[in-house]
């Protein structure tokens, strides 16, 4: 069971332990005609509210830890999408690069085709075999 149905019903034993016992004055009270059982409805009543006061404020505090819950997950939802982006930026540079550097070794190298196979090799990761 949830940690709110266990705050609530603390809550309810803590407000309403003596329930039984003010039925028991109030019937004593109904049998001997003093003015008690008004104090005794007015005193249930009092403690009735302040149970649904007290509900109240466990609903609203769990309502805004799960408000802070949402907000801290779309925040890291937007951050890892950020860092998604800037990672797919940084490796198209690097592509970019690479290609750069390919083709500059290509114009440098094509009179010698051996050395332009080995430094192609070398930027493709490749093992040259001759």
């Amino acid at each position: 069971m949830s940690i709110i149905f266990w705050k609530k019903l603390w809550s309810w034993i803590k407000h309403y332990w003596y329930f039984p016992v003010i039925i028991v004055l109030l019937i004593f009270a109904f049998i001997s005609g003093s003015s008690a059982k008004e104090k005794l409805f007015n005193l249930l009543l009092e403690q009735k509210e302040n149970h649904k006061k007290e509900i109240d404020l466990i609903n609203g505090i769990n309502a805004e830890k799960e408000e802070v819950k949402e907000e801290i997950k779309e925040k890291h939802k937007e951050e890892i999408e950020r860092i998604e982006k800037e990672h797919d930026i940084k490796i198209q540079d690097l592509e970019e690069e690479k290609q750069e550097e390919l083709l500059t070794t290509i114009e440098e190298k094509k009179d010698k085709p051996d050395d332009l196979a080995k430094d192609i090799a070398a930027l493709l990761g490749a093992k040259h075999v001759e």
